[in-house]
């Protein structure tokens, strides 16, 4: 009988002041411009993607700003990619970008997550030059359609939330304490958690090694500071490995409906079945706990990830309430 996996961990929910992602995900207000500035009114072209594209293929987009008074490209117009989500319009990390000499722009379609994504490119309110100030304005909306590359099993509707999630548009940082752990630790978690970014549209980024192990007790219940810490260890040091458990996994703090830390935490005793596919595999003990990291629960779905009893993801991936829970917490769900 395959050993059963750990229950999610609540998440701690902290009354306190909401963070700030400092993210626009609508168009800002004016910028501030000298009294009489010229007011630049811009149209914004963008070129369209055609067919489906698989994950993680570059696929090239470009527009150009241009004044409609003048009908002038403007170079130097701050231009930022924007994809339409459940709840208004999200702006992903790292989506900012200028027009060149000729007022043109090129930046690449989200095809990083599975899923149809609607996305346009918003030029926000900006001064340009001394004596200028651009007005909002955005391009037509486009699309791309990024198919999963795998029979995914099972039923989209076998997903539970625990309610809070990391926010998506700010870079999620994670740490690995490599002490106990097995030498290929990090590239375990590196694929790990690029299986959640193409099902949830996440970013995640090495922050490092630590010392804390999760859920320990110790400061901060072994939680980094920020993101998600990776671990492994012991009963004795994560008493919630003494009960049969192998994994353990859970959010940490979170304030209102926002996950600050989460915790991933390994059993160093038990000799796991390499690779990601069949029971009691490493890898998806890892993918079933950096679910419950992630703010998933436990489904009736034994084809799914998250079924609790660990009887071996058939595709080595997320399934379909896998990949359901994960975009409602991903970019889909819009910024925090």
């Amino acid at each position: 009988m395959p050993r059963r996996r750990t229950t999610y961990a609540a998440a701690v929910l902290a009354t306190l002041v909401p963070l700030v992602s400092g993210l626009l995900v609508e168009p800002p207000r004016a910028a501030v411009a000298a009294v009489g500035a010229t007011q630049h009114r811009v149209a914004v072209s963008l070129t369209a993607v055609s067919g489906r594209v698989r994950l993680n293929r570059h696929a090239g987009i470009s527009g150009t700003v241009t004044d409609v008074g003048t009908g002038q490209p403007l170079p130097r117009v701050r231009v930022t990619l924007q994809l339409r989500s459940r709840h208004g319009w999200a702006t992903p990390p790292g989506a900012t970008g200028l027009t060149g000499p000729g007022g043109r722009f090129a930046m690449s379609a989200p095809t990083y997550f599975y899923g149809r994504h609607s996305f346009r490119v918003l030029v926000s309110a900006q001064t340009n030059g001394r004596d200028a100030v651009v007005v909002p304005a955005a391009s037509p909306v486009r699309s791309v359609n990024v198919p999963v590359p795998y029979p995914a099993a099972g039923r989209a509707g076998a997903r539970r939330l625990s309610g809070s999630r990391f926010d998506p548009c700010t870079p999620i940082p994670y740490r690995i304490n490599y002490a106990g752990a097995p030498r290929n630790a990090r590239h375990l978690v590196t694929v790990a958690l690029a299986k959640a970014r193409a099902a949830s549209g996440l970013t995640f980024v090495y922050a490092g090694s630590y010392s804390g192990v999760p859920f320990s007790g110790r400061h901060n219940n072994g939680l980094p500071a920020r993101g998600i810490g990776f671990a492994w260890a012991t009963s004795r040091q994560v008493s919630g490995l003494a009960s049969g458990a192998v994994g353990f996994g859970g959010g940490g703090w979170a304030v209102n409906d926002q996950q600050i830390t989460s915790g991933v935490v390994i059993d160093r005793t038990y000799h796991f079945h390499k690779g990601w596919t069949g029971p009691n595999s490493i890898g998806g003990l890892l993918l079933h706990e950096l679910g419950h990291a992630l703010g998933l629960e436990h489904v009736k779905d034994r084809h799914q990830v998250m079924y609790p009893l660990d009887v071996g993801a058939p595709s080595g991936n997320y399934n379909r309430g896998d990949i359901s829970a994960l975009q409602r917490i991903g970019l889909d769900a819009g910024c925090l």
